[in-house]
């Protein structure tokens, strides 16, 4: 077998497209109807370089916790370093329709989005940690 064709890093940096679900599990898309606009966004995996700052960040946060004895942060702040950690592994989004319109890719739009629909967020952080879906088959 020629290890090449495991090389995570690789495929985690090129990022995968998540076909987002409903919280019922349900494939969703843009257009219902036709289903030929899947409702996608990219997720850089746990062993991209860019998914690799973020953990490390994460980390940074957690050891400042342990080392003061206490975590006063309010669930805002902790919902915020969360959606701080996606939306450093969210490369990008398609197809995702809030209020009649298409959610752009900027950060600030995005922050909103995954603020708002804080299960997508888990579709995301549960893609990142799973190099066999970077992999070709």
């Amino acid at each position: 077998m020629d290890f090449n064709k495991l090389d995570t890093k690789a495929a985690m940096t090129e990022g995968h497209w998540l076909h987002l679900r409903s919280p019922k599990g349900d494939l969703l898309f843009a257009d219902d109807k036709a289903k030929k606009k899947p409702s996608r966004i990219l997720v850089y995996g746990i062993d991209s370089e860019r998914a690799q700052q973020a953990v490390r960040g994460l980390s940074d946060a957690q050891r400042l916790v342990a080392t003061s004895g206490t975590d006063d942060r309010s669930l805002q702040e902790l919902e915020e370093q969360g959606v701080g950690f996606v939306l450093e592994i969210a490369g990008g989004i398609e197809n995702v329709i809030v209020d009649g319109k298409e959610v752009q890719g900027d950060r600030e739009s995005l922050r909103a989005f995954f603020l708002r629909f804080t299960w997508v967020g888990e579709q995301v952080f549960g893609v990142f940690r799973d190099r066999g879906r970077y992999l070709e088959n």
